[in-house]
């Protein structure tokens, strides 16, 4: 019985620690200061998705309206940083709509708002949280909201008035009617004339002047045409350059269409339509088939597309199996997205959590791509980026995935997909591995969905009953028995590398997470874009910063 008087047990010290808590699985866990959760759960939180272990968009609204009364300006850093880094929209919407309604807030979401809600739809979206008092929200609309909506409603185009008159329920003739912007040129003035009036402000005087409406002419001409007439139809698409997401609509699904929509679409809409394409026999054209591997293979178009990794994962998953050419082209675009991203000098090593919560529910209702998808595209991506890397896969066992540097990023992929695990989420046991082979890293990155289980299951079941029987050690439970992640993490500092950094990304917003702040030498980040690889090239040479750091540096 001595040993379990030679330190506090593992639940003794959580509830020394006020914000230590335990987890889903029953495993130790913290909550963050306010600003750090919202930062962390807001980086990848889609919207009214559901995941494993719970509904979390009302926590983080909840969030978003607790760190606005205390520092709104901070809060709108947040907005810029997740819409231009994280390339996120639904949340920034909620974060936006927030802050229009907060004076201290004011002049700070002015400045940021072209860049927080750059689309006309971005608008549409706020205006839509503001005006119907969604989630706790006024149903007022501002003035500085009134103000901001008009300037962008001079800023429309052709396409966009197009395409968002009429809206999901609240469009473009809403906001119009809402805020009654004066024009500020003619074609403006035409457009908002068109947003409000449709097709009959083409049938009466004055009638709009053709070359300041091109694309809204062409559309209506299409609207009308009749579907058999397919050489019409696709001269009206062509010459008004008339995106996919109207023409179709309007013209119907045919390959002709199909085909006369792809000559113009950009490398984003080609990539999320090559089933499409494929189904209607549009990529059997050859014209169509060599634009779209042009475009492919073109790294300065790949470049500039700023295209998510796993947007490149889930058009492979697609179109591959029936189209090994192009599905080899996309391959290679994935490695070609690489070229901008950090180089990771030294060695690296990489847990990939492939749990059974990490392999549930798709990543959002619109992708076939999981959370483990995600974290194993990271790992393969990592040791692309390696001088020397090594990656691994844990769950209810830990596995070393032997991985070449020769082979294609989505071929390691696949590799570390493979690897069996089990469905438990033993983490702790990525760092055992390391301590007990001495192997020497210089970082550590752990892509993982923060719901890990401590070192023994009994921990789980003993731990509610902790304070009733005075300590886990009286249970029968000892610290050995219930090695954590942490442990094993500062065991590895004090026996093989004292300077290690370690990198949590997480994967899905949760209100837990595995390392309490100022945890020396482990930093959490949220989101699963390159941008957290560029985080952790620029935090390797520094002393470290979190999340709420990396914010305050946004620049209004």
């Amino acid at each position: 019985m001595a040993k379990f008087a030679v330190r506090p047990g593992v639940v003794e010290r959580l509830m020394m620690n006020p914000a230590a808590t335990l987890n889903y699985e029953g495993g130790p866990a913290v909550r963050l200061d306010p600003r750090r959760t919202l930062a962390k759960m807001a980086a990848c939180s889609l919207v009214n998705e559901k995941s494993f272990y719970e509904d979390t968009t009302g926590k983080v609204f909840d969030l978003v309206r607790e760190v606005g009364a205390t520092d709104p300006k901070w809060l709108v850093k947040l907005a810029v940083f997740l819409r231009e880094e994280l390339r996120m929209r639904s949340i920034v919407h909620y974060i936006a709509a927030v802050c229009l309604t907060l004076p201290a807030a004011r002049s700070s979401i002015a400045r940021a708002f072209p860049r927080i809600a750059p689309r006309a739809d971005d608008s549409l979206e706020i205006a839509a949280l503001l005006k119907d008092g969604r989630y706790g929200l006024s149903a007022s609309l501002p003035h500085v909201a009134r103000r901001l909506f008009a300037e962008r409603l001079n800023r429309l185009s052709e396409y966009e008035a197009i395409k968002y008159r009429r809206g999901s329920g609240f469009g473009l003739r809403h906001l119009l009617n809402m805020v009654h912007p004066k024009p500020a040129s003619k074609k403006q003035e035409q457009i908002f004339r068109y947003i409000l009036a449709g097709k009959r402000m083409l049938e009466r005087p004055p009638i709009p002047d053709p070359e300041l409406m091109p694309q809204i002419i062409g559309y209506e001409e299409l609207k009308v045409t009749r579907r058999g007439h397919t050489r019409d139809i696709c001269r009206l698409i062509e010459q008004g350059r008339l995106p996919w997401e109207l023409a179709l609509p309007a013209a119907g699904s045919s390959r002709a269409v199909w085909t006369a929509c792809a000559k113009s679409m950009p490398v984003m809409a080609l990539i999320r339509n090559l089933r499409n394409l494929f189904r209607c026999g549009a990529l059997r054209d050859p014209e169509i088939r060599k634009i779209v591997l042009d475009k492919l293979k073109d790294p300065e178009t790949i470049r500039n597309s700023k295209q998510l990794p796993f947007r490149w994962l889930t058009a492979h998953r697609a179109i591959a199996g029936d189209d090994p050419e192009i599905g080899d082209a996309l391959m290679g675009a994935l490695e070609m997205s690489l070229v901008n991203l950090p180089r990771f000098t030294g060695t690296t090593f990489v847990a990939c959590d492939n749990s059974g919560s990490m392999q549930w529910s798709p990543i959002s209702e619109r992708s076939s791509l999981v959370p483990a998808d995600i974290a194993n595209l990271l790992g393969a991506m990592i040791f692309h980026l390696s001088e020397r890397g090594i990656v691994s896969a844990f769950g209810e066992e830990f596995a070393w995935v032997p991985l070449a540097k020769g082979d294609r990023i989505m071929a390691n992929w696949q590799k570390i997909r493979d690897t069996e695990v089990g469905g438990a989420t033993y983490a702790y046991k990525a760092i055992q591995y390391l301590l007990m082979e001495r192997i020497f890293v210089d970082r550590i990155i752990i892509p993982t969905d923060m719901i890990i289980y401590s070192g023994h299951d009994l921990l789980r079941f003993a731990a509610p009953y902790a304070d009733l029987f005075g300590s886990l050690g009286a249970l029968g439970v000892t610290d050995e028995d219930s090695e954590s992640f942490v442990t094993q993490l500062r065991h590895y500092r004090r026996r093989v590398n004292p300077r290690v950094k370690t990198y949590i990304l997480n994967l899905q917003p949760y209100e837990y997470f595995i390392a309490p702040d100022g945890e020396e030498g482990i930093t959490t980040i949220s989101g699963w874009s390159e941008a957290v690889l560029k985080y952790i090239e620029h935090d390797s040479a520094t002393d470290g910063s979190d999340m709420v750091d990396i914010v305050g540096r946004v620049r209004l």
